[in-house]
């Protein structure tokens, strides 16, 4: 689904405008599914369940100010949730993660607050594994990376689920956790707190530099000798070190499901710093306010 927000804040032709280019985008990228403006709550059983199934791209329009498209966007996502998500196509690269993976607790740090009476205070998306406050949760934790691609040891003292104290956070759910790091770190939005195991399977890795399979969206990329690119929750500049075309094969196509120009591109981030990245990681890439690629880290150099 797709949301967009600050609706009371949209000029028309900059708004129109947007919708055109956006439109432009989803039949490039899911050519086979139906795009919809959702404006009521009538048809959010149907519309739920063809979303579930990938049969609809559905694009909620709201405004935080006026209090609008919030009962539509919150009546399709408690149906969806009775909705089978084991019926969502997954691809290969992340069902070989997700295997190699296993169980292992892994969250992305959205936000980050100092609290007097608690410490340091992390909110954001539990993306695998479950996590049990104190000993018994029987696993040795670490958050990082750090500007040296480094990870240290960490502690959940508690947990909040939907603002309400938990004993756990599990997968695909959001969470806030109290943490305690064993030494002075300087936490930032795009750090994970992950198992120490997760990081000796070798399925994830901490670079600065990485391959990702593209969908080109903007003719004029080839040109370009950075871009500003969007991983999980953080975005950051990063040059472009290589650029290998892929014939728009219907080969490429039936698997993806996807038309339109694809490449290989090879990345560096700008300022060095090491991020968090496996395969089948989703990426996207702006060059100022215009959509330049969408796709997902191939490869972790």
């Amino acid at each position: 689904m797709i949301v967009v927000t600050k609706m009371d804040a949209a000029v028309k032709p900059q708004f129109a405008a947007m919708m055109h280019e956006l439109m432009g985008t989803l039949d490039i990228m899911v050519p086979e599914r139906d795009k919809c403006i959702v404006t009521s709550e009538a048809d959010s059983d149907s519309l739920a369940k063809d979303m579930m199934s990938l049969a609809v791209v559905p694009i909620f329009t709201t405004s935080a100010v006026r209090s609008v498209g919030f009962s539509e966007l919150t009546a399709v996502l408690a149906k969806s949730r009775h909705s089978r998500f084991s019926s969502v196509p997954t691809t290969a690269v992340n069902k070989d993660n997700a295997r190699a993976h296993g169980n292992l607790f892994e969250f992305h740090i959205e936000h980050v607050f100092s609290i007097d009476t608690v410490g340091k205070v992390v909110t954001g998306w539990v993306k695998a594994g479950t996590i049990e406050v104190g000993p018994k949760s029987g696993r040795r934790l670490v958050i990082g990376p750090n500007a040296l691609g480094e990870f240290d040891d960490v502690d959940v003292t508690s947990i909040h689920a939907l603002r309400i104290p938990s004993e756990s956070a599990q997968a695909d759910s959001s969470a806030a956790l109290a943490i305690q790091p064993q030494k002075p770190i300087a936490v930032r939005k795009g750090m994970v707190v992950v198992d120490a195991n997760c990081l000796d399977k070798g399925i994830k890795r901490v670079s600065a530099e990485f391959v990702a399979r593209i969908a080109v969206l903007d003719p004029d990329f080839k040109a370009m000798h950075s871009v500003i690119v969007h991983i999980r929750s953080t975005y950051r500049l990063a040059h472009i070190l290589d650029i290998t075309d892929e014939t728009t094969a219907s080969e490429n196509n039936q698997q993806s499901g996807v038309s339109g120009s694809w490449a290989t591109v090879r990345l560096r981030f700008d300022d060095g710093v090491c991020d968090f990245l496996y395969a089948g990681m989703p990426v996207i890439a702006r060059d100022g306010q215009r959509l330049t690629f969408v796709g997902h880290v191939a490869d972790v150099v």
